[in-house]
């Protein structure tokens, strides 16, 4: 009986006999290897990597500065370069007139390009809505331009003095639309530059993430433990045994298959999570092991192994327990099926305070954290609690 039912398993995990994969060992490690030399990106690298740093959030106050002494350097030139502005200046030679001038419109440009950057761009233009960007900033750029208009009728002027603020409004709306231009321009420059670098680290997230599938999948210690406990098993329960051996070759094929994918299914990574927490119930029988789903799974799709690594934490880590392990996990569906919490806590040993800590301790629970950063940017809060027994995450995640 026994040694049919090995043989059985044999040939229920022949793996010559399945499909080749999309990602496979060789493509990743091709990935890898197959770079440019070194001595050829070497120069290109450091460029880039001053270029990204320069237009890094670091220096955004230098970005200003240097884009306001442009607008100093340069506001002039543009003026003294129409004929119109040049004539009224001409009737105008006061200095009062020239200091009220430059400070007034100093100070509506400032309120105009920040209220654009901060206020008009977040709103609408990194939304879509570029009419009602146009329609607000023609608006904006109106009112600016009449209280330019007015404010020359005050009684701080001479009479030759309205005459230069008079006309010089066509030379100053001009420079409006360029130097809000420009604002606007290096605006989305640097939103690019973001994406950019986002965009590469995810791809090399994505990488890493891929290796890490492909060690799980040939790992031999965690095929040959739960292979050996089902073998164990079909002396005492061979059905229990047999449905063992379909959960072991559900997590294969998932891990083979549907990892390989951009998107899930929820019910899969369920379903994933089920059959891995059953075959550790095998191998400890007297752990307490809870696994609660609230809510409706109906269609809701994911990035793949989002929860997996914080249920393998818990069980590398609750399950070694000397007295009463555990792991309780409770996922909650709830706003339309379109949000969903998903908590887990786990026993721990407790740790001598002169213990030293392990320097590889938590790196998975980075990467994790640094994935969901890059998959779900402003749809996700998660939460680590680490105390003395227990170790508690909760993660909040909008599908």
């Amino acid at each position: 009986m026994v040694e049919k039912t090995h043989n059985k398993m044999r040939k229920g995990l022949n793996y010559d006999r399945l499909p080749r994969t999309k990602t496979t060992k060789k493509k990743v490690r091709d990935d890898i290897l197959n770079l440019p030399p070194m001595e050829e990106k070497k120069f290109s690298d450091k460029v880039n990597q001053y270029f990204y740093l320069f237009f890094s959030d670091r220096f955004r106050v230098t970005h200003h500065v240097l884009f306001w002494i442009a607008y100093v350097v340069f506001h002039p030139i543009f003026l003294f370069s129409l004929d119109n502005f040049i004539r009224s200046f001409s009737e105008s030679t006061t200095p009062s007139t020239e200091l009220i001038w430059l400070l007034l419109h100093l100070f509506i440009d400032v309120v105009m390009v920040y209220t654009n950057l901060y206020v008009l761009i977040p709103t609408f233009l990194q939304k879509g809505r570029v009419v009602q960007y146009l329609l607000f900033s023609a608006l904006f750029i109106g009112i600016n331009d009449t209280t330019i208009y007015l404010a020359s009728w005050l009684d701080l002027t001479r009479e030759s003095d309205v005459n230069f603020v008079t006309h010089s409004n066509t030379a100053y709306y001009i420079i409006n639309i360029l130097f809000l231009g420009t604002a606007v321009s290096l605006k989305f420059f640097k939103i690019w530059l973001k994406n950019q670098r986002e965009i590469r680290q995810l791809e090399h997230s994505n990488l890493v993430t891929e290796l890490d599938f492909l060690k799980t999948q040939i790992n031999p210690h965690f095929l040959f433990n739960t292979l050996n406990n089902i073998y164990v098993l079909t002396r005492i329960d061979a059905e229990r045994a047999s449905k063992s051996l379909l959960m072991l070759s559900d997590l294969m094929r998932y891990q083979l298959y549907d990892c390989s994918k951009e998107q899930v299914a929820l019910k899969d990574e369920i379903t994933y999570i089920h059959n891995l927490l059953d075959l550790e119930k095998i191998r400890k029988s007297n752990a307490k092991i809870d696994f609660k789903v609230n809510g409706k799974v109906n269609g809701q799709m994911l990035s793949p192994f989002i929860f997996v690594p914080f249920v393998e934490n818990a069980v590398k880590h609750g399950l070694n327990v000397a007295t009463d392990p555990f792991i309780d996990i409770e996922m909650s569906i709830h706003k339309d099926n379109q949000e969903l919490d998903f908590v887990i806590v786990n026993s721990k040993k407790p740790q001598p305070a002169d213990q030293p800590k392990d320097p590889n301790s938590g790196i998975g629970l980075v990467n994790v954290r640094r994935r969901l950063e890059l998959l779900y940017p402003g749809k996700h809060q998660l939460n680590i609690q680490n105390d003395s027994t227990e170790f508690k995450v909760a993660l909040n995640l909008k599908l």
